[in-house]
């Protein structure tokens, strides 16, 4: 199977994606060692390649300010992410394999402090549904969709709903051939 991936939250407000070889409890505030053997501490969340319709770490949302991965992973759904992390400024798509997502519905939901999001050349050929992806990000100014692959969307409803300062955006890439 090899090592599991965990989301770690410090307590800067950093969610940070990496993988281990060994086990450890969802929610459990610990020191987590990676497969580097480089220690992480802080609350620590299970079930990140196969979160459902909400992440282990809905509850702490909140405080999220950056969002990085160290290691590659896998998600499947990406579903309401970081629905209602307000305070959100930084997300940095390295390191995670978008290609098995199905679901991004709600990713960044009412995230209204990110202004710039850089999603380009991601792999998203799996993705069906887009709705609500940026629902209410009153700050949001830009979004780089270059190269973003969106063959397979069928739900792109209430995308942009409430991003009162996104003034432009490159849609040029865009497939909505199968959007209804």
């Amino acid at each position: 199977k090899g090592p599991e991936a965990y989301a770690v939250m410090d307590s800067s407000g950093n969610l940070v994606f990496v993988r281990s070889n060994n086990s450890y409890a969802n929610g459990e505030i610990d020191t987590l060692v990676d497969i580097r053997g480089d220690s992480h501490t802080g609350r620590i969340f299970t079930g990140v390649e196969n979160s459902g319709r909400s992440p282990a770490w809905i509850s702490y949302v909140g405080d999220i300010i950056n969002v990085y991965a160290i290691d590659e992973i896998r998600p499947v759904t990406t579903e309401r992410w970081f629905d209602g992390a307000r305070s959100l400024t930084s997300f940095q798509k390295e390191n995670i394999d978008f290609s098995g997502v199905v679901s991004a519905y709600g990713m960044f939901q009412y995230c209204e402090s990110l202004t710039s999001l850089d999603l380009s050349n991601i792999d998203t050929g799996s993705l069906e549904s887009m709705a609500c992806m940026f629902y209410f990000c009153t700050n949001l100014t830009e979004i780089n969709f270059d190269g973003i692959n969106t063959s397979n969307v069928i739900n792109m409803g209430y995308m942009f709903a409430g991003c009162e300062n996104l003034l432009s955006l490159d849609l040029s890439d865009f497939d909505t051939s199968k959007v209804v």
